[in-house]
């Protein structure tokens, strides 16, 4: 997590750059949405903590990360050439990308929160059990 923020924000620094006189990119024919980019970038962030919780070497978890990528990539139907060039324009649109990042960031608190009363309702539930069992 903390590496994805950091790359969020090295980009966004890169681009806020006013000195530079850089032209923003035109807009790919093929752009995603931000919701389509949302919904991609929330489960490329599950995907890592998934990977991320098996413990792996650096080499075998980049090899499992990318076969699961592609994976990704087909079950939102599109290519990741069009999700790069949507990604850089997206990165020299700073207040789009900003509300992207902040649209996911909020996606991933409400699913770990859902998860966590998920949890506490299951050992509420054992708890119960064990109570009556002791009965």
């Amino acid at each position: 997590m903390k590496k994805f923020f950091l790359i969020l924000s090295l980009g966004l620094a890169f681009s806020c750059d006013t000195k530079k006189s850089v032209p923003l990119s035109p807009k790919p024919d093929s752009l995603l949405s931000e919701e389509q980019m949302i919904s991609f970038l929330v489960d490329v962030q599950i995907l890592e903590g998934k990977i991320k919780a098996l413990n792996l070497k650096r080499d075998s978890a980049e090899v499992l990360f990318t076969y699961y990528e592609k994976e990704l990539y087909k079950e939102h139907g599109f290519s990741d050439s069009v999700y790069l060039k949507s990604y850089r324009y997206y990165l020299e649109n700073t207040e789009e990308m900003a509300d992207i990042y902040q649209a996911v960031y909020d996606s991933l608190e409400l699913r770990n929160k859902a998860f966590e009363e998920k949890l506490k309702k299951k050992k509420e539930e054992k708890k119960k059990e064990e109570k009556k069992k002791e009965d």
